[in-house]
């Protein structure tokens, strides 16, 4: 991709301040045990816009209801850390939070940052579900056998693209958005 068609500081800018509102035809639902389901939607508004605005995408025009919420990780169904389930016109995230067994006041600092990593993750294929799926990613095909599961889950595109993404969008909002001002987070490594 040549440089002039990334986008701009500027640009991007431009799109976080328009991430306060999602189009009208979104609706988004966070389900958390703990406080933390304004931060989940503020983190969703961000990295919708930045996905829309980086790729020069547009948004889906039929009606879509996104339900993202927190699950126990010792009752978790998928045996993944996080999932998303699509249906007709709509998408149901679950994210295995920590929070729901955590008993003291403190968590390791890189249990939160993994926890916010995993939630960029799957945000990332809500984005890649609402945005028009006629736009042609930018993403290279790396040649795999698609007979074997694990090989076409690994390098599906849709996969590669959330795993790239996934840590710039932890520490480009996600760290911000959850970690600022907090004292009940342990810094240690």
């Amino acid at each position: 991709m040549a440089d002039k068609e990334q986008p701009t500081k500027r640009q991007i800018a431009k799109a976080m301040n328009h991430a306060s509102k999602l189009p009208v035809n979104i609706k988004v639902t966070t389900a958390f045990i703990s406080k933390i389901d304004a931060k989940v939607k503020r983190l969703f508004r961000y990295i919708l816009a930045d996905y829309r605005h980086r790729f020069k995408i547009k948004y889906i025009n039929t009606p879509m209801s996104v339900v993202i919420m927190g699950i126990d990780p010792e009752n978790s169904p998928s045996g993944y850390l996080g999932v998303t389930i699509e249906g007709d016109e709509r998408m149901l995230v679950q994210i295995e939070d920590h929070r729901i067994r955590d008993e003291d006041e403190k968590t390791h600092f890189w249990v939160e940052t993994k926890f916010i990593e995993n939630l960029c993750h799957e945000l990332v294929h809500v984005c890649q579900n609402l945005t028009d799926p006629e736009c042609k990613r930018r993403w290279c095909y790396i040649a795999h056998n698609k007979k074997d599961e694990e090989e076409a889950y690994f390098f599906n595109r849709f996969e590669i693209e959330a795993r790239i993404l996934e840590q710039f969008y932890r520490d480009k909002y996600g760290i911000n958005i959850f970690m600022s001002g907090r004292k009940d987070i342990e810094i240690t490594k």
